[in-house]
């Protein structure tokens, strides 16, 4: 239960940060209900926007804050050059943003107290929710020149979505690469964590990430995998549905329910699916576009699959914005030979020229 509040009150602090209400260098938060407990939600908080200035620029986090918890208990953290310390007695001033948590009540009780911002309440809803979509977010490249500088930000994000300590060789180098906005062929061997680069990227760019996937099987373990890690919005369109499903569910990308979508890339050929891509495009970004198994472009292709042709003109044409501009091209495999991975880069459209566009 305690989990579950935190998550809420993490949600609410993002939400009051979009709208404008937590600005500036002090934030002062009220907030009843939660227990004393909830400090080290807000203190996540605190972490995860220094964590998003670091890869973006800007000041989205404060550089003091103070938390008021039930029986006005205070706990307060200064922003220092090594991160967030916390202050000892602690005073706390005006607030600028006060939470409610009513675990016992539901979202027809009627409101006790009106002298609140945010209230929050058990709510059980069979019904899927939608993503804000925007289509006017430009494609904006983080502002870290090295990745010895974004290292520490991206192991905070891979620390608190999927819970390793760690990233691998080759895996932060590649997830810093394609939200510098750079294509690449990720060539690692298997089991060596290929799919996170994927998966953490696409969470830290707005938007949705298309992934092409060769077989069923895999469709299916992908978005299983996700799941895991208790990423929902994700599917996974192949010939294993029925009509019917395959249909709703194109239905619910178009409203932007899914931040995850992998297909066959036959699907990229079907009329139905290119104006879900168009419906998608008029809202929102497709901010990655990803070929795993991506030596079957130079296997495949040429023999019998020919949707591989030409895939990543393919994507890279259906995934355009409004403004024309393309999505990084991230193609992930396990198993390429020298001849296979030249093929691969003729064929994807990648400068053979630049060293650095190939991960090992």
């Amino acid at each position: 239960m305690s989990c579950s509040i935190a998550s809420k009150i993490q949600f609410v602090i993002a939400r009051a940060v979009s709208r404008g209400w937590l600005s500036g260098d002090e934030w002062n938060l009220d907030i009843s209900g939660a227990g004393p407990a909830i400090a080290g939600a807000v203190l996540d908080v605190l972490q995860m926007y220094s964590a998003y200035d670091l890869l973006y620029g800007g000041k989205s986090r404060p550089d003091r804050c103070s938390l008021r918890t039930e029986g006005g208990s205070v706990r307060a953290w200064q922003w220092e050059e090594k991160g967030w310390n916390e202050i000892e007695d602690a005073e706390f001033g005006e607030p600028c943003l006060s939470i409610l948590v009513e675990g016992d009540s539901s979202p027809y009780d009627e409101l006790v107290r009106r002298d609140v911002d945010f209230i929050i309440r058990p709510a059980f809803l069979p019904v899927e929710f939608t993503a804000d979509l925007h289509s006017d977010f430009p494609r904006r490249p983080i502002d870290t020149e090295t990745y010895e500088v974004a290292e520490p930000a991206l192991t905070f994000f891979l620390q608190n979505v999927f819970r390793k300590q760690k990233f691998r060789q080759g895996q932060g180098w590649s997830v810093w690469r394609t939200l510098r906005q750079e294509d690449s062929i990720v060539l690692l061997p298997t089991g060596g964590g290929k799919s996170i680069i994927y998966q953490l990227s696409g969470m830290l760019m707005p938007g949705i990430t298309l992934v092409i996937d060769p077989i069923v099987a895999l469709i299916e373990d992908q978005v299983e995998g996700l799941r895991r890690y208790g990423i929902e919005r994700v599917t996974g369109i192949s010939s294993a549905l029925g009509q019917t499903e395959r249909q709703a569910i194109l239905r619910r990308a178009e409203r932007g329910e899914f931040q995850f979508i992998l297909m066959a890339p036959e699907r990229l050929q079907s009329p139905e699916f290119r104006r879900t891509v168009g419906a998608l495009r008029s809202g929102s970004l497709i901010n990655l576009a990803v070929i795993d198994e991506a030596h079957c472009v130079s296997e495949w292709g040429h023999e019998f699959r020919p949707a591989y042709l030409r895939l990543a003109d393919t994507l890279r044409n259906i995934c355009r914005d409004l403004n024309r501009t393309e999505p990084p091209l991230l193609a992930l495999t396990g198993t390429a030979s020298r001849a296979v991975l030249r093929d691969m880069m003729i064929e994807l459209g990648i400068d053979q020229s630049q060293s650095d566009n190939v991960v090992r």
